[in-house]
């Protein structure tokens, strides 16, 4: 069909990618397109804090039956669908779900569209994208709202931010002033000792033309600390030297990036001084090093403000970054009109006099691919027809032609237009989702997303800072013991709604809040919140394993304020006996995970490189929130003793030693090379077998190289450690699927001291709450009462 005074089409400029002209409008049939649902839009759930007298998105009777997110529930997902569902909604004009989908087109999401591809999105606005449900590939975006649109829309569904296009920025610097202004003028938990201990040695950073120097302070001096990822590389260390040189002039230009930003951030923020732990300490004197990694606590709980250069592998790298995809050309911005669109008085007219209203141009290629309209439909553009004012829909194909006219019908509420003046463009930034898992409340992940949350040391300078603030990718991340926050407001957002309309703020609990929170609290409290610590500790990597306990020393020192007793290499003496059921994850190879130089006994969990968890009598498959029974400890810690190595007694041990006494059973360790489930390589498998019954369980050594691996079994002793509960004292325990367990100690002749031991793992023998034992083997499993009718009561010491 000819389409009359095509030459005279009016085009609308301040559309982005227009090329196309808009047809003066003449009668012409309707494409069928795929049918559209009614009722309330699958976005529903995103505007759980819109009103419905301001946004027309919650104006529907289905809006009370909206659920509101939990308390510190907005990572949760408030929209799980389909492409073809998502279609369906772009095609029915909703502006919510065009902003989802537009913004994985702006992202550059370029991959093959199918119909059982899954979007959701979270009430924090997170976006996963999984083009096949069934395959590993996905992408995560995150959509801002604009500030400069907030005033556009009265529509909350998406939160609003907009970071730095770095994070050495006027604007990121405004920023961490703000935060760090707040925090020290109206946060009475981070307000500072009354009389702190002067640290030994500080950088003294001059003025813009100096070099820096080293300096030993006579007097309380506010001054700044880094935390940082030495590296394998070289780094500028003080010896005894370069003590004097050091204190003389330190050239900038010798300094790596770090350094020189962290110098940089100092200056800015108004301060002279800062403390870098290669500078500040001397590497080869090993009295200054003990005594000053002794006083780590102290150094960074008594900074203004630790400096993480959370994104460097190495100090070379340094610590500002410039904000991915939000730079010139390629920013990630798009641009939708808001919801309420009553009239745009101010729209531009084209050439043939007609007014085109900016409403949106869609690019419709992949939503005709999932519905089989391949090039019948690939755009519209909302017009207004001349002299009448009336709103209409045009649709075009792949080249531009036009395909359908339809009436336009905008939903409009009596008295609510968009606020603001000027332009009706609403922005929404899309960039690469920023990892904010490690500042969330289940923080400090077993896999952690940042270089600097890998590395011992780091653990205790973050929890101990009682300021810090993160370099990391893309924007700056925010601690105190009060709160959190970061630039794009992910971190500081997640609320705690008590209603639809009524919510408050509250910050996201870290481990560094519930770290102050515990220690205000009992004995058990305090004991569990150190488990915690040790199982995240044991998580990261060390240069030296001879820092294993010096790296954690400062944590000691914090927890020994309180009524934890004695420190023996890592273990305190309150609740020492249960301290003893830690276990490590399984090996994935036969090496040894153990250091070939004395670190700790081998009843201490610093004695292994491996992650470290806390044994538990309760496995709750069901994950139904079963309370775990407490210990029932049936063996007894006659006397423990660990020898400080130098001046820092919650620092390195030169030897230990612990006599227990329980009932023992003697035992067979058995391993073989075998194929894991899903696995393509064999791993080592190990089984304690019974010597008089030759049943046998799975077995997680401490070490796989504590056995000669060209055998295939070796003689243990287990001490009955923890006897299981009675499945009758759970309650609820009948009506899931969960398993208790005694727990034994497993020892074996020393090899260092004649008629002693070692310990060479934890056994655990579970009970389910249907009565059977769990095997790996098709012989009966091992049952603890047969093992307790025949065990002998022995006196046994470790080491």
């Amino acid at each position: 069909m000819a389409f009359p005074n095509r030459h005279q089409l009016p085009f609308h400029p301040g559309i982005p990618g227009t090329r196309h002209p808009v047809p003066a409008l003449p009668t012409i049939p309707s494409v069928p397109l795929p049918p559209i649902a009614t009722g309330p839009c699958l976005c529903l759930p995103l505007h759980w804090q819109c009103s419905p007298d301001t946004c027309t998105a919650a104006d529907t009777g289905a809006r009370d039956g909206v659920e509101v997110p939990e308390p510190g529930s907005l990572t949760s997902w408030a929209i799980e669908t389909t492409i073809p569902d998502l279609s369906k909604a772009v095609l029915r004009s909703c502006r919510t779900c065009t902003l989802i989908y537009t913004s994985l087109t702006t992202a550059g999401v370029n991959v093959r569209w199918q119909p059982t591809s899954q979007i959701k999105v979270s009430y924090d606005g997170h976006l996963v994208f999984k083009p096949d449900p069934a395959g590993q590939q996905h992408y995560e975006l995150d959509l801002l709202l604009d500030p400069a649109s907030a005033g556009m829309t009265p529509c909350l569904a998406f939160p609003t931010a907009k970071p730095s296009e770095s994070t050495s920025s006027h604007t990121s610097f405004s920023t961490l002033k703000n935060w760090l202004k707040t925090c020290l003028s109206s946060h009475p938990a981070c307000a500072p000792a009354t009389d702190p201990p002067i640290p030994t040695r500080l950088l003294h950073i001059g003025k813009p033309n100096q070099n820096p120097t080293l300096t030993t302070p006579t007097k309380p001096t506010p001054y700044l600390a880094l935390s940082h990822c030495w590296g394998p590389g070289l780094l500028p260390t003080t010896t005894k030297s370069t003590l004097p040189q050091r204190q003389t002039s330190i050239p900038l230009c010798k300094l790596p990036k770090s350094f020189r930003d962290a110098i940089q951030i100092t200056r800015r923020l108004g301060y002279e001084y800062v403390w870098i732990d290669s500078l500040c300490i001397i590497q080869d004197d090993a009295t200054d090093w003990e005594r000053e990694s002794a006083m780590m606590a102290e150094i960074y709980e008594n900074a203004i403000l630790t400096i993480a250069v959370s994104d460097a592998v190495d100090s070379l790298r340094g610590c500002f970054r410039e904000t991915d995809k939000l730079a010139g050309s390629k920013s990630w911005e798009t641009s939708v009109v808001p919801f309420d669109r009553r009239i745009v008085t101010s729209a531009p007219r084209g050439p043939g006099g007609a007014q085109v209203v900016p409403v949106r141009r869609v690019d419709m290629s992949f939503v005709n691919r999932i519905d089989g309209m391949d090039d019948k439909f690939r755009e519209e553009v909302h017009a207004r027809r001349r002299g009448t004012g009336e709103e209409v829909k045009v649709k075009r194909n792949e080249g531009g032609r036009t395909i359908g006219v339809e009436r336009f019908e905008p939903r409009v509420r009596q008295g609510v237009q968009p606020s603001g003046s000027g332009s009706s463009s609403y922005k929404l930034l899309v960039r690469p989702t920023l990892q904010h898992a490690e500042f969330g409340a289940d923080s400090y992940q077993s896999d952690p997303p940042f270089p600097l949350a890998s590395r011992g040391w780091a653990l205790q300078e973050r929890l101990l800072s009682t300021r810090i603030v993160h370099y990391t990718a893309g924007e700056l991340v925010w601690e105190c013991k009060t709160g959190t926050d970061c630039q794009c407001g992910r971190v500081g957002r997640n609320l705690l709604p008590t209603s639809r309309r009524d919510w408050a703020d509250a910050r996201t609990r870290l481990l560094k809040m519930e770290l102050e929170a515990s220690l205000k609290g009992d004995v058990r409290v305090v004991m569990d919140m150190w488990k915690l610590l040790v199982f995240q500790y044991t998580a990261r990597t060390l240069t030296y394993q001879s820092d294993r306990l010096p790296a954690l020393s400062g944590l000691a020192k914090r927890f020994a304020r309180y009524e934890m007793g004695r420190y023996y290499a890592g273990l305190w003496e309150t609740k020492f006996a249960e301290q003893l059921l830690w276990g490590v994850v399984d090996h994935p190879s036969p090496s040894s995970n153990r250091d070939k130089a004395y670190v700790a006994p081998t009843w201490s969990w610093a004695s292994v490189k491996e992650r470290v968890y806390s044994g538990s009598t309760l496995s709750d498959r069901n994950k139904a929130g079963l309370q775990a029974p407490p210990y029932d400890l049936v063996g007894e810690v006659v006397s423990v003793e660990a020898m400080p190595l130098g001046l820092d007694g919650t620092g390195a041990v030169g030897d230990g030693a612990l006599t227990i006494r329980g009932m023992t059973v003697n035992a067979t360790v058995e391993w073989e090379m075998r194929m894991s489930p899903g696995a393509d390589n064999e791993r080592l498998k190990f089984w304690i077998v019974d010597e008089v019954s030759g049943q046998s369980t799975h077995f997680v050594p401490d070490s796989p190289a504590d056995f000669d691996i060209l055998g295939d079994k070796a003689p243990v002793v287990c001490v009955l450690w923890n006897k299981r509960p009675d499945m009758s004292s759970i309650p609820g325990a009948d009506e899931h699927d969960v398993s208790v367990s005694s727990t034994f100690l497993v020892l074996r002749e020393s090899k260092r001291r004649p008629a002693m031991y070692e310990r060479v793992g934890s056994w655990s023998v579970w009970e389910s709450s249907a009565g059977t034992m769990e095997a790996l083997r098709p012989n009966p499993a091992v049952r603890v009462e047969d093992l307790i009718e025949r065990a002998v009561t022995q006196t046994l010491s470790v080491v």
